[in-house]
């Protein structure tokens, strides 16, 4: 039996067991014996039909943790949202088609209720003992086959899913009577070498929402930069933009919390992942950033520094990198993986926008950290950082 076919997926021979099948006749001394015609003349075509690729979503929003605001004063906060897609499930889905199988009665009498089944068997790996049917076709009252003659067997195409990437794989070809049967087993090994005829994804894209909350009475919030919601999202995303906080006429000193919500729904599936930021604002509360020594400087507008994420996005432009980045070669499959330079960013960054002071061999003490007023300092940090993650790139 030899295999070919569209994909030619390495399917080897390994054992062919033939067990000739007596099956008495009308005729007392009258027997039929059948056997397989020409098995090594039998055919099987492979074909990798499909494969569906299904993403998984995560979500990520983060924003300072407080602002003083006093009434009258208005400020930008800088929000920043991270949605991720990762690579969850890989279905692959073959189908196994036979040619050229034939049986023949070699016997004197003719040989009635026979039955053929082709049979794919499956086990988890080759440590497995035990094998189990995963699909199979079958051919049953078959016609009565006299002296010498030869019956082909029409199978259907065998379609099934593959298992993981261990698994073992077998095909049995069996006929047989109430009194006996014959067959041939043969290995199937499913390998990556060709790409599917319909490749399909799900979950691939995600819309992405997001909500400000009601405002405390007094107060007012708007987005200035947030752009379009919601966004269609085909892939890993940062998004930044600024939502301008404005106290219209609170004066008494207290403390109030703005909620700002992001819901990330997956298209196939209509799952939905949502993250809330919270922001302190505080009215009337001594802020230590935003108090001069000079009275005289007490007018001066606060200044706004760009936090981590912002200055990454900034340093990838400058080298000319996307945000996406390879990581490694999944051992498996021997498909790269991906990681994002500005998510792991984000990641560093603590909540009040400090970043990790990494030096310049890509190292961190644990304990230091950069405030982002300090623009020079907090850029180089924030570039040791990316450094670490692909030196080859910097």
């Amino acid at each position: 039996m030899t295999f070919k076919g569209k994909s030619i997926l390495s399917i080897l021979v390994v054992a062919v067991v033939l067990f000739t099948l007596v099956i008495p006749a009308l005729a007392s001394n009258e027997t039929a014996n059948l056997v397989f015609n020409a098995p090594e003349s039998i055919k099987a075509t492979l074909n990798f039909d499909k494969q569906i690729t299904h993403y998984d979503w995560s979500l990520d929003k983060k924003v300072q943790s407080s602002i003083t605001l006093n009434k009258g004063e208005s400020q930008n906060v800088a929000y920043t949202i991270e949605a991720t897609r990762n690579e969850s499930l890989v279905e692959k889905f073959y189908s196994l088609s036979l040619e050229n199988v034939k049986i023949q009665n070699t016997g004197n009498g003719a040989a009635s209720q026979v039955s053929a089944k082709a049979i794919l068997e499956a086990k988890a790996s080759s440590a497995d003992s035990v094998w189990f049917t995963l699909a199979e076709q079958e051919i049953s009252n078959l016609s009565p086959i006299q002296k010498d003659a030869v019956l082909p067997l029409n199978f259907n195409a065998i379609t099934f899913k593959a298992l993981n990437n261990e698994a073992d794989y077998q095909l049995k070809i069996l006929v047989s009577n109430n009194k006996g049967e014959l067959i041939e087993t043969k290995k199937v090994n499913l390998t990556d070498d060709n790409t599917a005829d319909l490749l399909e994804a799900k979950d691939a894209a995600a819309t992405l929402t997001d909500t400000l909350g009601s405002a405390p009475t007094g107060f007012v919030w708007n987005y200035v930069s947030a752009g379009e919601f919601p966004k269609v999202l085909n892939n890993t995303e940062t998004i930044y933009y600024n939502v301008q906080i404005q106290n219209l006429s609170v004066d008494e000193t207290t403390t109030l919390e703005l909620s700002n919500t992001a819901t990330l729904t997956e298209i196939d599936t209509n799952t939905a992942r949502m993250d809330m930021a919270k922001l302190l604002v505080y009215v009337n509360k001594l802020d230590q950033n935003n108090v001069n020594e000079d009275d005289d400087n007490q007018d001066q507008p606060e200044i706004s520094y760009p936090a981590a994420p912002a200055v990454a996005n900034a340093i990838l432009k400058e080298k000319g990198l996307e945000s996406r980045y390879e990581k490694n070669i999944n051992k498996k499959n021997g498909k790269p993986e991906y990681g994002n330079y500005i998510a792991e960013v984000a990641k560093a960054m603590t909540q009040e926008a400090k970043f990790p002071a990494y030096d310049s061999n890509g190292t961190w003490n644990g304990t230091d950290y950069v405030e982002k007023s300090s623009v020079d300092a907090y850029k180089t940090a924030v570039y040791n950082f990316l450094e670490s993650l692909t030196p080859e790139k910097f």
